[in-house]
């Protein structure tokens, strides 16, 4: 049909991809990211966002 303009294709969330840039953006405006990431990296990317040192594991 040559109105057809758009098509969406939905799959399953296993076969979901999101991007770091949305992670990113998600972590900036205060939303947790924990269900997209594993934990470490939600608290890095916290700590790098707001300046929380996170005591020894501070890197130089």
């Amino acid at each position: 049909d040559p109105r057809l303009e758009t098509v969406c294709l939905v799959t399953s969330s296993d076969h979901t991809f999101i991007s770091s840039s949305i992670i990113r953006e998600i972590a900036a405006h205060g939303q947790p990211v924990d269900k997209w990431v594993p934990p470490n990296v939600a608290r890095e990317l916290h700590a790098k966002l707001y300046g929380v040192q996170q005591g020894s594991s501070q890197r130089e």
